[in-house]
Order: C-alpha cells, then structure tokens, then sequence
C-alpha cells in the first residue's frame, strides 16, 4: 500500500478511498488507532546507513519483483525467511547497495520447508516487503531479532530486475 503498487494480483480493485487512507495514517497513528499506532524497530531505522553487519546469515533473501507503481516509477517485492536458534524476526529491513535501509518487510506466513529443514514448528517465519526501486543495487535484507540491537545479515542480496525503474 505504501508504494503505491498497481498489479492485477495486488491492487487492482482498491477504490479511489486507497488515497484517502495513504494520507490519514499519520493521523492514525498520532491517535494511536490500530494497527497504524507503532512503527516497528526496523521502519524506525528507515533512510539511516546500515553498516554491515558480520557473523553468519539467520535467512534468505529469495525472491524480488518489480512491479508499476500508480503514481510512476517502480517497486519492488522482496520475499524470504529468517529465524535463529528456534525464534522468528522480529522484523526485517531492506537495504539498497549503497546500504541505506529503504523500507521494513513483515512476517506474513509460515514456512512449511524451512520448518522441515530446521526440523522445528517455527511459526511465522516467512516476510514480505515492498520498496521503491533503489538507486543502487543490490538489494539486500536484514533481520533484527527481539531483545537484540544487532541486525543480523540475511544470505543472498538480489540484483535489480531487469526493466524496474529507479526513481
């Protein structure tokens, strides 16, 4: 919703009122209406540098789309799983490659085989996250774990695709 993506799959039916509530959040949250009253640790880190975080990957970066944004320009969808020692993210930031964070990705579903593989019932594990084609490439994604401050790389940053346009 944020960037304004139009798809047949995404938001092809949303009415004109979708501009009304792009405007409203900020009113939202000041009142502090669910689920617009918090901004999670990740989105509080937005246009901020990501230093590169060191140790071993806790995910994947999987899958990136471009889609038309309404409005022009591009966007991307970015999709994949992180947990660590039996606990899911807390939340998820993409960074472009210039790494500056660009937007927050959620938990949305669970996942089936990397519980298989982890060999554990992990919840929701899978994210999805939706920015603005970067300037720079490539995409890449961390996860900030509850408790901690340390974002923790997730493994295989994405190139842009090809025919996405950056702002």
């Amino acid at each position: 919703m944020r960037q304004g993506i139009e798809g047949n799959q995404h938001l092809k039916a949303v009415t004109p009122a979708f501009a009304q509530l792009k405007r409203s959040i900020p009113t939202l949250r000041a009142a502090r209406h669910a689920p617009f009253h918090w901004r999670s640790r990740c989105e509080q880190r937005l246009g901020q540098h990501i230093a590169e975080p060191a140790g071993s990957s806790a995910g994947r970066l999987e899958t990136i789309s471009a889609y038309k944004m309404s409005r022009g320009g591009g966007a991307l969808e970015l999709s994949g799983w992180a947990h660590r020692d039996e606990v899911a993210a807390e939340c998820v930031i993409l960074v472009d490659g210039a790494g500056t964070a660009i937007e927050a990705g959620d938990f949305v579903t669970r996942r089936p085989d990397v519980e298989q593989a982890a060999a554990l019932s992990l919840g929701l594990v899978g994210w999805k996250g939706v920015a603005a084609v970067p300037a720079s490439a490539p995409a890449c994604a961390f996860a900030l774990f509850p408790g901690e401050s340390e974002l923790v790389p997730l493994a295989d940053c994405q190139a842009i695709p090809e025919g996405a346009a950056a702002p």
